[in-house]
């Protein structure tokens, strides 16, 4: 069910050319106007150069896998910075990797967190260079999924055909032609006072055959 105020729709009621065409123009608002309003909102907080593009790709990332997964309209609050997020899940998957190469079980929960700080703590620059460089790798990623699916969705809707010329128009303009050019030159003087656009930009016929 489509609902905007008093007005309701129900989905199966809608065309499916009808279903496309709301489609594309839901996926165009979200990464055109809200993309815009997301990175002027990040920027005003303060967010520039890498910081700002890894947030913006957390962002694109979210709403595609919204969108896949049939989430999108939920209201997710979240004030993780991206790049932590990212340094974070670095850090636990090498300490997984080196626990599992020597065989040492893990703790979980607090523990395994207390663990993956101290890595963070320890490393912390090196994991910020790989977090931003894979943050950057996913934007592109995003964004070229973005545009792919925006090329797909425009394939699916319906060209508008273009407008044949109208041949009793231009029989009628041919003949008009024909006539003018028939005439003398006081005939043709009588024709231009009742049509004074003749030789103009505008054609006469134009003003009767609409």
């Amino acid at each position: 069910m489509l609902k905007h105020g008093v007005n309701e729709l129900a989905w199966g009621d809608i065309p499916e050319e009808s279903r496309k065409a709301l489609a594309q123009r839901g996926f165009t608002h979200i990464f055109g106007n809200e993309y815009a309003a997301t990175r002027k909102r990040l920027a005003d907080a303060g967010k520039a150069g890498h910081d700002l593009e890894s947030a913006l790709a957390q962002w694109t990332i979210g709403k595609l896998s919204a969108i896949a997964d049939g989430t999108l309209g939920v209201r997710v609050t979240s004030t993780v910075d991206p790049v932590e997020h990212e340094m974070e899940r670095l850090a636990g998957a090498a300490i997984r990797t080196a626990a599992k190469a020597k065989k040492v079980e893990l703790p979980k929960g607090a523990a395994f967190e207390a663990i993956v700080a101290k890595y963070i703590a320890k490393n912390g620059e090196e994991l910020r260079k790989q977090a931003e460089a894979a943050l950057a790798a996913k934007a592109t990623q995003a964004k070229l999924a973005v545009e792919m699916a925006g090329d797909i969705l425009a394939g699916l809707l319906p060209r508008a055909r273009p407008q044949e010329p109208n041949p009793l128009k231009l029989h009628a303009v041919g003949l008009l032609g024909t006539l003018i050019g028939g005439l003398s030159n006081s005939n043709h003087a009588a024709v231009c006072t009742i049509f004074p656009t003749i030789g103009g930009p505008q054609h006469p016929s134009h003003l009767w055959l609409g």
